[in-house]
């Protein structure tokens, strides 16, 4: 191939031959990004990148959607998660790379500010934050920046805009959040393409961890095998090896700060002592869940004790809405998991198991409250509350606000969680039966929330559009089960606290805004001698 058949076959050869230059003036090397250079020849139709921060990859975003744009004639959106993406991604990243860039500035034909023609074709920079973002527009390459930290309802929005293209191309990259959730899930599914090294001296083929190739107390790389220190040209030389390489629906590439040779041991060992979510997530780029309060199958099914239960000190959680779901257990486990669309039937459980019952109060509240008042000191209605004076978890209502219950949310929900954990919540259920509660749980996360005045509090999340009744409906059915032990005169007062003189402020349920090409690859003619469990 000539020079302009290069440039035209893939963005890397125009980087390359053109000398590009990013948005602060610095040439854009491959020498220590050796790691990007099979990303960027890679034109798979699904790709997903998990990957830590500061590694090149908005640019190479950027600069691959306009080389597609100008040279493969299709049109492309690239969406991020805000709502001003002219000020925050535009203006400081793509404006720059155009106008420091002959190469891409010829190809500049339109400029409307957050929609531009690259020779034929345009490149629409859309926010990931509003419904009329996504509408009236189609393409034909749909790239997620920061898939994790946008709205999953607005990128399946965004994703519909590919039906009529023949190329329906979808990449999407972020820096991962929490386990089962976004390009975490989908890197599951993909072919899993891991960063490879050799080690100089004994040969051993490995891709990096923090766990296996960092020396904490020497702050060196080391080969998991012989321990001995390996270089950052030995890191620098890797190669890409697909983990699962029959599954070529999908390109799946992590990307940690472990194999740029720019970062040193050192740094990674101070990061390890941050914050656990933010070294994950930013510095490994792998997803983060704290594992003592996550809630997985295997917690719920090593809880399973199939068996008849004594239908004493019955009680039940009741999930509100369109249709009800609820919970109902003793203190010796939980036996029973349904839904229903019917109030009658709710009311029917409670007189039949005569059960102490929690009700959550929205978003239907008259009939929650309807029944309180008939089934005094048996129905509760729960609100879900931010408890801001350190007064627990439950808190019970005294007089006029006797059939009402308040529970800090994160607090409650960390509290069930660490139980179930525990063996403490125990299912007398068979875990072939489960499937759907499990489901339910498996959808829920502990993450954090930063407020105004940027305090950082643990939250628990819900995945986008992703069903967490059951977990909800545990969450009352354990409420309620401290009516039967304060009946009992065993009242865990670890969890219960009596009644501040404020009212505390109610919050509501949170929820997180949810053909194969032949590939074109540097050939570096060795072969991975193992392989390791991810």
């Amino acid at each position: 191939m000539d020079k302009e058949e290069l440039e035209r076959s893939t963005s890397l050869y125009w980087i390359l031959n053109n000398n590009f230059i990013n948005e602060n003036d610095q040439p854009i090397e491959f020498e220590k990004h050796r790691f990007l250079i099979d990303p960027y020849l890679d034109e798979h139709p699904d790709i997903v990148v998990k990957k830590s921060a500061q590694i090149g990859w908005s640019v190479l975003a950027i600069l691959k959607g306009i080389h597609i744009a100008g040279y493969k004639g299709l049109n492309v959106i690239h969406t991020l998660p805000t709502q001003n993406v002219i000020k925050d991604f535009v203006i400081p990243k793509v404006n720059p790379l155009v106008q420091k860039n002959k190469a891409a500035r010829e190809l500049l034909k339109h400029d409307n500010v957050s929609l531009k023609q690259f020779g034929e074709r345009w490149v629409y920079y859309r926010g990931a934050f509003v419904e009329r973002e996504a509408i009236s527009i189609t393409a034909d390459v749909l790239i997620n920046d920061e898939y994790d930290r946008s709205d999953q309802h607005i990128l399946s929005i965004y994703q519909s805009r590919l039906q009529y293209s023949n190329y329906a191309w979808t990449w999407r990259f972020s820096n991962p959040s929490v386990k089962g959730f976004g390009v975490d899930e989908l890197f599951e599914d993909s072919d899993q393409m891991h960063w490879f090294i050799t080690c100089e001296h004994c040969g051993h083929d490995q891709y990096l961890t923090f766990e296996n190739n960092v020396d904490i107390q020497k702050k060196i790389y080391i080969c998991m095998k012989c321990k001995k220190e390996i270089s950052d040209a030995t890191r620098q030389n890797g190669r890409w090896v697909a983990k699962f390489p029959k599954r070529t629906h999908r390109r799946g590439y992590w990307i940690s700060q472990l194999m740029c040779p720019y970062v040193p041991a050192s740094y990674i060992v101070e990061k390890s002592k941050d914050d656990p979510e933010f070294f994950y997530n930013f510095v490994l780029g792998l997803a983060y869940t704290e594992a003592e309060i996550l809630v997985t199958r295997e917690s719920i099914v090593s809880a399973c004790s199939p068996g008849r239960v004594e239908l004493k000190k019955v009680c039940m959680g009741v999930d509100n809405g369109v249709i009800k779901h609820y919970v109902i257990g003793t203190p010796e486990g939980i036996f029973r998991y349904g839904k229903t669309d019917s109030w009658e039937e709710i009311e029917r459980l409670i007189k039949a198991y005569n059960a102490h019952t929690v009700i959550d109060l929205n978003p239907y509240p008259n009939t929650p409250r309807a029944l309180t008042e008939k089934y005094p000191g048996l129905v509760f209605c729960n609100s879900y509350v931010q408890d801001r004076k350190e007064i627990g978890a439950i808190q019970w209502g005294l007089k006029q606000r006797e059939g009402a219950v308040r529970s800090d949310r994160t607090k409650i929900i960390d509290r069930v969680a660490s139980e179930i954990n525990n063996k403490e919540i125990t299912y007398t259920l068979t875990p072939q039966a489960m499937d759907e509660y499990i489901e339910h749980w498996l959808n829920m996360y502990r993450g954090t929330e930063v407020n105004s005045q940027g305090i950082k509090r643990g939250v628990w999340l819900t995945k986008e559009n992703r069903p967490d009744h059951y977990a909800h409906a545990t969450i009352y059915w354990r409420i309620a089960l401290e009516k039967v032990k304060e009946a009992d005169g065993a009242i865990a007062r670890s969890i219960v606290r009596t009644p501040p003189q404020k009212r505390a402020v109610i919050m509501e349920r949170d929820t997180i805004p949810q053909i194969d090409i032949q590939r074109i690859a540097r050939k570096t003619g060795k072969k991975s001698k193992d392989w390791r469990t991810m």
